[in-house]
């Protein structure tokens, strides 16, 4: 049994406060869903105009043919590793706010590391002169990262906005 003060919530050690209980600090927080639709398509769709303006940017930057393919390829594998992992942290649960985050600094990583690793198994053997392969997938990696965060940073605000958040 556990002595509380007057006007204070207390809780005792066999009964664990919930999420949603006034005591908690998620309590204050809103809760929502990301838009997981109009963002993975907005990934899909400027994962396609990377590939094309690989094609173009490819030569410029004088690329072989080869290499070129080789950047697509990795233009491709990287879109779709992209897409697959919002797809991954479930972004159509509602969730904290605070949740939200951990779950997209979490695909943030993993995206650190997979990436890399994903890049190298589907081009293994590496080409002769992987710069084409790294310049290709390592651009495309950055613009889709920029672009998930800036419609998931409006997203996310745009929740805030609309929320009231209670003061304790």
């Amino acid at each position: 049994m556990s002595v509380g003060v007057p006007g204070e919530s207390s809780v005792s050690p066999q009964s664990p406060a919930s999420p949603q209980s006034p005591a908690s600090p998620q309590s204050r927080e809103p809760r929502f869903a990301l838009p997981a639709v109009s963002v993975g398509v907005a990934l899909a769709l400027l994962g396609g105009a990377l590939v094309l303006a690989w094609d173009w940017i490819g030569p410029a930057l004088g690329y072989s043919v080869e290499e070129v393919s080789m950047g697509r390829r990795g233009v491709i594998g990287v879109s779709v590793a992209m897409v697959a992992v919002w797809l991954l942290i479930c972004p159509w649960k509602i969730r904290c706010a605070g949740d939200w985050m951990a779950w997209w600094l979490g695909a943030i990583v993993v995206r650190l590391f997979g990436l890399p690793i994903l890049v190298y198994l589907l081009h293994s053997p590496p080409p002769k002169s992987p710069n084409a392969l790294v310049a290709a997938a390592a651009g495309a990696a950055l613009v889709l990262l920029l672009a998930e965060a800036g419609l998931t940073a409006r997203s996310v605000g745009w929740h805030f906005d609309r929320q009231t958040i209670p003061t304790p």
